[in-house]
């Protein structure tokens, strides 16, 4: 495995850590998922969802998302990236 795999599964975990933190019921409705889908992830039976549940979670419980360029950071609001993404 390399290393940048390691490292996306490791901050996967500690995502899924921090979802214990929320009711499941309400994070489920805020986000538009099923209770069954935020409980695959934060359990682990589920190690990659798909994107747009990923980056819904993430948002949810804190997460941003940076790209980086020409070592200039910019950082990327996740629900922006969802409605660039659907709007494409």
């Amino acid at each position: 495995m390399s290393p940048e795999h390691e490292k996306a599964l490791e901050f996967l975990r500690e995502a899924r850590l921090e979802c214990y933190h929320y009711d499941v019921e309400e994070m489920s409705f805020d986000l538009g998922l099923s209770p069954s889908t935020i409980y695959a992830f934060r359990s682990g039976r589920t190690i990659w969802p798909r994107p747009r549940t990923l980056f819904k979670i993430l948002d949810y419980i804190g997460y941003e998302i940076t790209i980086t360029k020409n070592k200039k950071v910019i950082p990327i609001g996740v629900r922006t990236l969802i409605k660039k993404a659907v709007s494409a």
